[in-house]
């Protein structure tokens, strides 16, 4: 992908310019290269690259951080988001609800952002469907609806999105936020989470099946092919400091000693390399970064516990992410 894309941003396509800098703002990290290419595509007038290069300057991340420029670029990019939307592109849609939903680029509306949502969502856009669960789980856009929440979800599960249908499945599993305990259905979605190479997801489905539930016969054969899968992603995954998730969960498989021999050496590894990459990210004002950091702090996996340090992360997130918001507040109360 990276190869095509570097073929049309030679020749002077803004989409393949834009798509690279994406790249070397994500698993490729280079900042200096995500900023030229980010530059150049947005003087072409692609939305994406103004989005991204808007968040450069906001952050200070590849460029001195300018408010003003920030403002700017993020209103060039919703107009762009606006335009391809009403083409009938809806991924610009579900862009451009983020947009409405956060106030980038235009006034905050949260009726407009629940709407644009609903249109991406019905076209199996799983990001928009996610959306629509934080929006009724957490009063967020839309009066609070258990209900509606867990119909996006498992919309946005059916729509592959992976870390969806292992929530789903645990919600299934452990009967909470208004769900009735079913652990076959915790399996079915759990098999879509594996099958879609969510270490999570393998993770308990192996469980599942050593130890047997109600509508799930035990079979510690599969189970154990599952544990192997769990720990084979995990290893890949936390490689070449790309994938912080992956590393914290390789540290706690080494911790806990269930799928592998227990090894705290190697478990102190993977978690430090967690941390070290959601601090850099969490810096450059990256919130899921700063939740997943205020997240360790708060259980104390990996590095001491810290509550201080773990409510000033769930602050940081919040200024993006409203579900930072809401931890934050239930560990402050509980601190109290």
């Amino acid at each position: 992908m990276k190869t095509y894309a570097q073929k049309a941003c030679d020749a002077n396509i803004a989409g393949g310019c834009s798509h690279l800098a994406g790249i070397y703002l994500g698993m490729e990290r280079d900042v200096m290269k995500a900023f030229a290419l980010a530059e150049k595509a947005c003087a072409e007038n692609h939305g994406f690259a103004c989005d991204w290069l808007g968040g450069m300057y906001q952050s200070g991340d590849g460029a001195a951080k300018d408010p003003d420029a920030a403002k700017r670029l993020f209103v060039k990019a919703a107009e762009f988001y606006r335009q391809e939307c009403d083409k009938g592109y809806l991924f610009y849609c579900f862009r451009l609800g983020l947009f409405y939903d956060t106030g980038l680029g235009v006034e905050k509306d949260a009726a407009r952002a629940i709407s644009l949502y609903q249109q991406a969502c019905d076209a199996k856009i799983a990001p928009a469907c996610e959306e629509l669960f934080l929006s009724y789980a957490c009063d967020k856009n839309a009066e609070r609806d258990e209900g509606k929440a867990a119909q996006y979800r498992e919309k946005a599960c059916d729509a592959d999105d992976s870390g969806a249908c292992f929530l789903l499945g645990m919600a299934y599993s452990n009967a909470y936020d208004g769900i009735t305990k079913n652990e076959a259905k915790a399996a079915s979605l759990w098999q879509k989470g594996c099958d879609l190479n969510d270490d999570a997801s393998c993770e308990r489905l192996g469980d599942l099946y050593m130890e047997g539930a109600k509508g799930v016969v035990r079979d510690t054969q599969r189970g154990a092919a599952f544990h192997a899968k769990t720990f084979a992603l995990q290893k890949k995954g936390c490689e070449n400091d790309k994938y912080p998730d992956a590393c914290r969960d390789l540290g706690e498989t080494y911790e806990e000693g269930k799928i592998v021999p227990r090894d705290l050496a190697l478990s102190a590894t993977a978690y430090d390399m967690a941390l070290l990459q959601w601090r850099r990210e969490c810096d450059n004002d990256d919130y899921m970064s700063c939740f997943a950091l205020a997240r360790m702090y708060e259980s104390g996996k990996g590095v001491a516990k810290d509550i201080p340090q773990a409510l000033k992360y769930y602050d940081k997130a919040c200024q993006q992410y409203y579900p930072g918001c809401l931890f934050g507040k239930s560990l402050s109360e509980k601190s109290e």
